[in-house]
């Protein structure tokens, strides 16, 4: 009999190391700004290729690993993440005439490697364990939560006390962890995926209404973790002053946290929470804390309501992914390579929206003449308006979530009839 738990461990270090992809270059942008002079464009274009290469990922590797297997796909992450972090380290030297060339080619393979393990590890670990699958999964994202809590943290005091000038040895620490994949994927045992004649075409459940729904709902789940990953640092610091270092800390740290806290919670209490409730109940938390967020004078109580935020969602986007994978069990990996586009997705639109509507209303006379009103700043101001149109979010995935739990009732109930 096999024994599968490297292959776990190996699952693990995965999700971690794709914390590292997401994370660790954002953290890395105002010692790069510094260091090579790169604009807020350049920055800006390069969480792009971020964003592109991942969704692109998402999309294109599903169908290829139905057809050839897990193996090659989780070495070939692995040392695309590895060769990406390398180019990246080494830019300085590779392009020495346009190092910003080098930082773009090697955030792009890094990222198709994130891409392909966010697609490649949850149907891994489903088939690890059909029967609790929601607890499978919700521990693995733990491991996304946990590494981007390591990431923020360990970077930004390395960042601190190492100087900004030492980005490159600070970057390879993190190649541990590709490398310890890399090694893990070669040998642990892996089961094969559903072969074509008993997989579940994806036109049979792409246009299911279910499906549809909680596409939605990941969308919300990874538009809400990413505006406060990204937006909670900076709206520490510039809309209630704190410097940037407790910022991090305080803000994506203390997220991150709760967010991993909340997913190893419920991976071990699983059998005695029902997850649509708890999943209805997190969207209703993380609404009324985006209010908080956004109308309280209190450092301490926007501190704490980034972190309830973080525990409060950590059920959605696991939550949908395990849902779906019951229903739709004969999909194969291209049902996740769907529906973590939805998470990318989100992730990039969210906060974009809440920086278009921030930067739109930070030059507008009337929020000029509010935020004098009020004793702040218009980018204060603005910056909590556009928190608070996040709100719409968790609201959409209440609606969504409702919808989810009626469609089961009524499920039972048809099925308690016909007994």
């Amino acid at each position: 009999m096999k024994n599968y738990k490297l292959t776990a461990a190996a699952c693990y270090l995965g999700n971690f190391t794709q914390a590292i992809i997401i994370n660790l270059i954002p953290i890395l942008f105002i010692p790069l700004k510094e260091i090579f002079g790169l604009s807020i464009t350049q920055l800006g274009i390069i969480t792009l290729v971020n964003f592109l290469a991942q969704t692109l990922s998402d999309i294109l590797f599903g169908p290829l690993v139905d057809r050839f297997g897990y193996r090659k796909f989780c070495i070939g992450a692995s040392l695309l993440a590895i060769c990406g972090f390398l180019i990246f380290i080494l830019s300085p030297l590779l392009f020495k005439n346009n190092v910003y060339i080098g930082i773009i080619i090697g955030t792009a393979i890094f990222s198709v490697a994130g891409g392909l393990l966010e697609v490649l590890l949850s149907p891994i670990i489903s088939s690890l364990s059909t029967e609790h699958n929601c607890k499978s999964i919700s521990f693995l994202h733990s491991f996304l939560a946990w590494g981007q809590a390591s990431v923020v943290l360990v970077t930004t005091l390395l960042v601190y006390f190492m100087g900004a000038q030492n980005w490159q040895i600070i970057t390879s620490v993190w190649l541990i962890f590709p490398l310890s994949c890399l090694v893990l994927f070669s040998f642990v045992p892996l089961n094969c995926t559903i072969p074509k004649e008993e997989r579940q075409p994806v036109n049979s459940f792409i246009k299911n209404k279910h499906f549809l729904i909680l596409f939605v709902i990941i969308f919300t789940g990874g538009a809400l973790e990413q505006i406060i990953s990204q937006w909670g640092s900076a709206y520490l610091e510039s809309g209630l002053g704190i410097s940037k270092i407790l910022g991090d800390i305080l803000g994506i740290f203390g997220f991150a946290v709760m967010l991993a806290l909340g997913r190893i919670l419920y991976s071990k209490y699983f059998l005695k929470i029902n997850l649509e409730k708890a999943m209805l109940c997190g969207m209703i938390i993380s609404f009324i804390s985006f209010i908080v967020i956004a109308i309280s004078p209190y450092t301490a109580l926007t501190v704490i309501s980034c972190m309830i935020i973080g525990f409060s969602i950590s059920l959605i986007v696991p939550g949908a992914v395990s849902i779906a994978g019951n229903l739709f069990s004969g999909a194969g990996v291209s049902l996740f390579g769907l529906l973590y586009f939805a998470n990318d997705l989100g992730s990039a639109l969210g906060p974009t929206g809440v920086t278009l509507i921030s930067d739109n209303l930070e030059e507008c006379n009337g929020i000029i003449i509010l935020a004098e009103n009020f004793g702040i700043t218009a980018t204060q101001l603005s910056m909590r308006i556009g928190i608070l149109c996040a709100a719409i979010i968790p609201l959409l995935g209440l609606i969504l979530v409702t919808a989810i739990i009626k469609a089961n009732k009524n499920k039972k109930e048809i099925t308690k009839n016909k007994q």
